[in-house]
């Protein structure tokens, strides 16, 4: 515990040895154990303090209470996930329900397959809570969420990090044998629903995924349930592949009629015709009828009136959802609360986890009507409560973002949001509940060239944090690596002032750039990801080169001297230090900068050779106490 390296260190410090540096202070063999115990925390430090700085052991102690502190609070914020309800409408379903419940109790997989908003969830979440399954898996039914994150943000580290989410693990460290050891104890149902977002062909990672999957598969007491609008599906395991149709005639009326039951029989069938018999459409044209008091004659008039301005605008073909989706924000009760309510779309569906009920008011500042909107669209099925976030079904999502989210940089609000969650990047508790979402910003932000500096040193502050927070795989890596500086402050005039100004701003992106290369290798490390830290981190070196700037090959130089520190390589790191120093002190003597920063970037050099030297003299009398 952390506690127990409290009284490690007290310990320590109270031998009063007198070196500045903590790894040439504290006892090499202690090292590893502090770190195995302090896990999230020690991340941080190597981190953030670069290790070779100049801290003292009273310091030190200050900030693992700081940290302690921040862990607790955390850990006593994040609850374990529970089990989604059983529907409270569900009719016309029972054949599939049958069919899937038999499959898995035979342990087969099985795999709901069909269109957005035919249902396919809503089975599962049947299926979950029936008493044939709940007796064959006891409290060994996890289902796992992917509706909560895009598709470009997934990669192998992501996906495992989803499904330690449902198995209700503490830590996303070495996730893959955690997910396989937490998946071979007994019988277990596994639910991944909405899995189109991992199973497209492009995404990062494709193949990694779908042998974990077919590695999960392989097991005699797994059995796994997917819910999918695609028919590609990991090769290597014998799915039962069942077809999801539309509610049959008089399951579509039950359903309609579960919300707005004052309907003539006849009219409902003609209404529910129209719709193809779509089960999400006719949840949200009931509730549209019951919201704002239409009479049956009155919803046909304004589903059909929608359908003809959607054909007048050139739309050809259109399917009835979006007819459906058309008519309930056209409807009286929406547009009564004026032009926020597409903001507020816009921004549900940009954010992969939706709004946190508890931010409307700091996302949308002076509206003061902006959780009666939020209230009306859920009153309406176009949006849903998921815990305390305020979120959109898959297939209202890509409407939205396909008709509305064509630039959501112009919507007014969207620099609040950006602005409210770059603050929060070293907020460990809403790091770890929303690191999706502020990835997601990030990765949006990082387009806008005059605010890359800013957005690399928030996404390097994210990193830390999240070391600190839970942990997680993040997708922020091609972004950073494929960035393109020499497209970056180009449009200069010919002033010198301003050729100079924009080689200052390359060179801070350049090295912000590799800083977050750096943190996100750390992280990999951390996550045991070990292949993948190490590709990260010889990626950054060789940016570092290509770049042909003196003071950022002798920044990474001291970066790597660090690591070299760190692991003990001392003669590595004192190399690497005195490499750093020349190429400072030569650009210091011909450009003549001798104050500020650049002086402290060669005293900081200087000091950290001087402790490499007093650590490599020191190393047979520490040997000798040893």
């Amino acid at each position: 515990s952390v506690d127990e390296v409290l009284d490690a260190v007290e310990t320590q410090a109270k031998k009063n040895m007198r070196s500045k540096a903590f790894h040439a202070t504290v006892n090499q063999e202690n090292i590893p154990k502090w770190r195995h115990k302090l896990t999230h925390c020690v991340v941080l430090f190597n981190m953030e303090l670069h290790i070779a700085s100049n801290l003292k052991l009273d310091e030190l102690l200050a900030k693992f209470r700081e940290f302690q502190i921040g862990v607790s609070n955390y850990r006593m914020s994040n609850q374990e996930p529970t089990l989604p309800a059983r529907p409270r409408v569900f009719v016309g379903r029972d054949g599939l329900v049958k069919s899937t419940v038999q499959s898995l109790i035979a342990c087969h997989h099985v795999a709901l397959i069909g269109p957005g908003g035919i249902g396919k969830s809503t089975i599962a979440r049947a299926v979950l809570n029936d008493e044939r399954i709940a007796y064959r898996f006891q409290g060994r039914r996890f289902f796992t969420r992917f509706d909560d994150m895009d598709s470009s943000q997934v990669n192998l580290g992501t996906f495992l990090d989803q499904i330690v989410k449902a198995l209700g693990l503490a830590t996303s460290v070495n996730v893959h044998n955690q997910v396989s050891n937490a998946l071979s104890t007994s019988d277990t149902l596994l639910v991944l629903d909405n899995a189109e977002t991992f199973l497209e062909p492009l995404i990062q990672d494709a193949g990694r995924i779908a042998d974990v999957i077919d590695e999960l598969g392989a097991r005699l007491n797994v059995a796994i349930l997917i819910t999918t609008r695609t028919i590609v599906l990991p090769p290597n395991i014998a799915w039962v592949r069942l077809q999801v149709p539309v509610l049959e005639e008089s399951a579509a009326c039950e359903a309609f009629r579960a919300y707005y039951p004052a309907i003539d029989t006849s009219i409902l069938i003609k209404l529910l015709a129209a719709v193809d018999f779509h089960p999400l459409s006719i949840n949200l044209l009931a509730q549209a009828a019951v919201q704002n008091e239409w009479s049956p004659q009155a919803l046909i008039f304004e589903w059909n009136r929608q359908r003809a301005a959607l054909l007048e605008a050139g739309n050809g073909k259109i399917q009835s959802l979006t007819v459906t989706i058309e008519t309930s924000l056209n409807s009286p009760s929406i547009v009564r609360l004026g032009k926020i309510v597409p903001y507020l779309l816009q921004i549900i569906a940009f954010l992969p986890q939706g709004i946190n009920k508890t931010r409307l008011t700091a996302i949308f500042p002076g509206v003061l009507n902006i959780e009666t909107c939020a209230d009306a669209l859920c009153k309406q099925s176009l949006a849903y409560l998921n815990g305390d976030f305020i979120t959109l079904l898959a297939p209202i999502r890509l409407y939205i973002m396909s008709c509305l989210n064509g630039n959501i940089s112009t919507n007014p609000f969207f620099g609040q949001v950006r602005s409210l969650y770059a603050a929060y990047v070293r907020d460990a508790e809403i790091v770890g509940q929303e690191n999706v979402n502020i990835e997601s910003i990030l990765i949006h932000w990082l387009k806008a060239p005059r605010a890359t500096a800013r957005v690399l040193f928030s996404i390097k502050e994210f990193l830390l944090t999240l070391s600190l927070s839970s942990g997680q795989s993040v997708s922020l890596h091609q972004a950073v690596s494929t960035l393109d500086i020499s497209k970056l402050y180009s449009s200069v005039s010919g002033i010198n002032f301003n050729i100079r100004v924009s080689i200052f701003q390359r060179y801070r992106v350049s090295r912000a750039r590799l800083q977050c290369l750096l943190a996100i290798s750390h992280l990999m490390r951390f996550l045991g990801q070990i292949e993948e830290a190490e590709g990260v981190l010889t990626e950054a070196r060789a940016m570092a080169s290509l770049s042909r700037s003196p003071v950022l090959l002798a920044h990474m130089e001291t970066i790597f001297a660090t690591v070299y520190f760190k692991h003990g390589n001392y003669l590595a790191a004192e190399h690497l230090l005195q490499q750093a120093l020349k190429k400072l002190t030569f650009v210091s003597a011909i450009f003549m900068f001798g104050t500020g920063r650049w002086r402290r970037l060669i005293n900081l050099v200087m000091h950290n050779l001087h402790i490499v030297r007093q650590t490599i003299q020191n190393q047979p009398q520490q040997s000798a106490s040893i």
